[in-house]
């Protein structure tokens, strides 16, 4: 059963509106390590497929320990041969300034201005663009303090500006949008270090629409504070198809086979967008009768009887304002899927500029569920990892082959109380370590239904290639029609060489350079909403987003999607003549029925164009 809502739209409101002064230029980009041992011999065939999609800009790494190594010797071979295939195919290439080099470290800035200044110097008439560091505030071993990135920053533009004053200097694209290490450098002098603000606003298992424009124009709110105005990049984002999908369908058969749940006569109740395609219950999950979608206020009344099973949330986040509905729903008997990490271990929390935090919690909330768990930062004794997975003895007939996804936190009993049965599900294994990392809690006590907890985190963020791309078109839409600039899709192609490995399945091409259906889902985007178009004016009603933008041939583009549900949808049907395109190309007829469009809007976008 697929919730519905009534969208009409009267004739003057719906029509779509379109935005004349923006457009795009140069929008697309895409990641390649073409300038990386392996990746650099592949350099023609990937600029070719570049060409292909339509699109201009491949960003990719300057290592400093590949051009100067041992200290003080210089190698700019793979670079020319890099800048001189780019060059027959018209490429744009976008350097990352990085570190990396042992003999180094933070405080020696003349080292890393010459580093610079060589780079810059060779090239300044190749690249006009200049990007410094990537992830910053990434928990690398070479992550430098707030402070550190500020003096880099600060080193590096004077270093540019001083080659050539036109080059254009990016700050160095941070993991996520964090606000407070952002103003953080630029309290230490940052502010006035680049030319472009640079953020990867990574949603991973996630769907663009749920947070993408509100952390962007919290970005905004933040540099107009220090009064700065300046164009917004983002040189990375995208979604991993690593292949550990395998993880929940087994267990959850094995646990509702245990409490007498058959998935198919039941409904499954969604809380939000807590299934969004990180999980994507209808690929990942036992099929379940059908999904019902609540929002936070319909929790109170959910029923344990009408939807017997509960998803609340896809991480280890939840909003503890709702913490007492959900017990009473485990209360009266309900069954609740906690997915990934530790449950309820932060509570979400209003942060500056309009966004949310999490707030750690601790046992606070899970032990009110009488969950239990360990982790290496509690329990020294706990790993940090687990090396394999094995099935709980007494459903290994089930759980014939559990997948291994790695984590580092631990199920126990030790909250149980009455005739609470702990049962575990998937044990991780390191050496003589063995943990639970999925456990189903049959509660008898003052709660009366049940909990199936997983515990790893990177799960719940790869996505299918198919949902990959449904989100691919909507990332670079709704991220243009927030004034981004130019917008860089991570990555080109997959290394595939670990299959449970997040990091090695971003591309939109398989190792072998056969394309996903991302790939395609890219190279119509280009064609829809092509260089020289209005930047898209983006609506939403219900759940239903619209955008619309004038293509500079003239034609004018109406999109359609929702973030994960179908629901019907109504237009007005354009006077001119138009056409409907599906994400996969393919061209249809409409016929309007008394002046409106009818279709249903799904996760795959519906282009229409009319002249």
């Amino acid at each position: 059963m697929k919730r519905t809502i009534a969208l009409i739209f009267a004739l003057a409101a719906a029509a779509p509106v379109f935005a004349a002064e923006e457009t795009l230029q140069d929008a697309y980009g895409v990641i390649s390590h073409v300038s990386r041992p392996g990746e650099d011999k592949l350099m023609p065939k990937n600029f070719e497929i570049v060409n292909r999609l339509g699109i201009r800009f491949v960003r990719t790494d300057f290592d400093w320990w590949r051009v100067e190594n041992p200290q003080g010797q210089w190698h700019f071979g793979h670079l020319d041969t890099m800048y001189a295939e780019a060059g027959k195919r018209h490429i744009e290439i976008l350097p990352i300034l990085t570190g990396g080099v042992k003999w180094w470290n933070f405080s020696e800035l003349k080292k890393w201005q010459e580093y610079i200044g060589k780079l810059v110097t060779r090239y300044r008439t190749k690249s006009p663009y200049w990007e410094v560091w990537n992830e910053p505030n990434q928990p690398f071993r070479w992550k430098p303090k707030a402070a550190e990135y500020a003096a880099l920053l600060k080193s590096a533009h004077e270093t540019i500006k001083s080659i050539d004053p036109q080059l254009k200097v990016l700050y160095g694209g941070t993991d996520g949008v964090p606000l407070k290490y952002i103003e953080e450098t630029f309290r230490h002098g940052a502010k006035d270090a680049f030319d472009i603000m640079n953020v990867h606003p990574y949603n991973k298992g996630g769907v663009p629409e749920e947070n993408l424009a509100e952390r962007l124009a919290a970005l905004r709110r933040l540099m107009k504070k220090y009064g700065i105005d300046r164009d917004i990049w983002i040189t990375e984002f995208g979604d991993t198809t690593a292949s550990n999908s395998g993880l929940y369908r087994e267990p959850l058969a094995a646990a509702f086979r245990e409490i007498g749940i058959d998935p198919a006569v039941t409904e499954l109740a969604v809380l939000g967008l807590a299934d969004s395609p990180g999980l994507d219950t209808a690929e990942r999950f036992p099929k379940f009768k059908s999904l019902h979608r609540i929002e936070p206020d319909e929790l109170k009344k959910l029923d344990p009887k009408r939807y017997p099973v509960l998803l609340p949330a896809k991480g280890e986040a939840f909003d503890m304002n709702h913490f007492n509905e959900l017990r009473d729903y485990v209360r009266k008997g309900g069954t609740v899927i906690f997915p990934a990490g530790l449950p309820l271990y932060y509570n979400i929390v209003p942060a500056d500029y309009g966004l949310t935090r999490y707030e750690g919690t601790g046992w606070k909330y899970s032990s009110a569920l009488h969950i239990g768990w360990r982790t290496f930062w509690i329990q020294k004794e706990t790993p940090t990892k687990i090396l394999s997975t094995e099935a709980a003895e007494p459903f290994r007939e089930v759980i014939a082959n559990p997948v291994h996804v790695p984590t580092s936190r631990f199920l126990t009993g030790q909250f149980l109380k009455g005739n609470d049965r702990f049962i575990p599900l998937l044990y991780g294994i390191n050496g003589e370590f063995r943990g639970v990392t999925a456990a189903l809690y049959r509660l008898d006590s003052d709660l009366k239904g049940n909990l199936i907890v997983f515990t790893s985190l990177g799960a719940g963020q790869s996505i299918t290639e198919r949902r990959q791309a449904e989100v691919l078109p909507r990332y670079f839409i709704i991220a243009f029609s927030q004034g981004v600039k130019k917008v860089f899709w991570y990555s080109l192609r997959s290394w595939e060489n670990t299959p449970g490995n997040p990091e090695a399945h971003y591309g939109i091409l398989h190792r072998d350079h056969t394309p996903k259906p991302a790939y395609d889902a890219f190279r119509l985007l280009t064609e829809m909403l092509p260089d020289g178009s209005t930047a898209p004016v983006l609506k939403q009603e219900g759940r239903v987003y619209t955008a619309s933008w004038k293509r500079p041939d003239g034609a004018k583009v109406f999109a359609v999607w929702t973030a994960m549900d179908e629901l019907p949808y109504q237009f007005p049907a354009p006077s001119a003549p138009f056409k409907r395109v599906s994400l996969s190309g393919k061209e249809t007829p409409v016929s309007p029925e008394k002046g409106m469009i009818r279709i249903t809007a799904s996760a795959q976008i519906t282009y229409f164009i009319s002249r």
